[in-house]
């Protein structure tokens, strides 16, 4: 319980203290009506407005308020002999808000949302859930509409195209890359950490579906101390 205990959210740094205040107040309001709608969460107007116009401040991004969280995560299990990183993909679909689509994105089988991509420290034995150790939440562009008057010859030709400029897309664009940045954001979170007492480091294997087995991904895993 020892994390439950803290409001992590006291330790955003959005460069404005006035915004880690405001995000420790909505994390403990949130904690308590968690699933409620905000004009439930919120007791008065006034804090109201000044929730929407936090959650709508570009300084309060997903990185920004997820990282102590993360960096908590790492200090907990710091020592242990070894920890599973159990990394997959969630698709988040909000195709019914209307409203939203074009600040969403597809995602398959007709489905509008985003994509968030999580890591999850798990202990081996038991396969007790330690907690998050990294997570990265983006969407894909909308694709442009096909012409109307596009004719079949023209439509191989556009299609062809784009499976060359998708195949020459640099790795570090791709989707598939979050792999690569999971295990390289989790060592470097664990190289800042204190060594803990008697000397130990844990090690960290990180586990991945067939989506992860990728060359690109090995060959990138291959230049590190990391086991998958």
């Amino acid at each position: 319980m020892k994390i439950l205990e803290k409001n992590l959210y006291e330790e955003c740094n959005f460069g404005d203290k006035r915004l880690t205040q405001r995000a420790a107040f909505i994390g403990e309001l949130l904690s308590v009506k968690y699933g409620q709608p905000l004009s439930k969460i919120f007791k008065t107007a006034s804090d109201l407005k000044r929730g929407y116009e936090f959650f709508s401040n570009p300084k309060t991004n997903f990185d920004s308020l997820t990282q102590p969280y993360f960096r908590q995560t790492a200090q907990e299990i710091n020592g242990a002999p070894v920890v599973l990183a159990v990394g997959d993909t969630t698709f988040l679909d909000y195709k019914e808000i209307v409203d939203k689509r074009e600040q969403y994105g597809p995602i398959g089988n007709g489905g509008n949302g985003l994509i968030l991509h999580s890591c999850l420290a798990v202990e081996p034995d038991f396969g007790q859930p330690l907690g998050l150790l990294w997570e990265k939440l983006w969407h894909r562009e909308h694709k442009a509409a096909q012409p109307s008057n596009e004719t079949q010859e023209l439509k191989e030709e556009r299609l062809k195209k784009e499976r060359k400029a998708k195949r020459n897309k640099e790795f570090k664009s791709k989707e598939s890359y979050r792999w690569v940045e999971a295990f390289s954001k989790i060592e470097k979170q664990f190289s800042t950490l204190e060594i803990p007492v008697g000397g130990l480091s844990s090690t960290i294997i990180h586990v991945f579906d067939r989506e992860g087995d990728i060359a690109e991904v090995f060959a990138q895993i291959s230049q590190t101390k990391t086991r998958v």
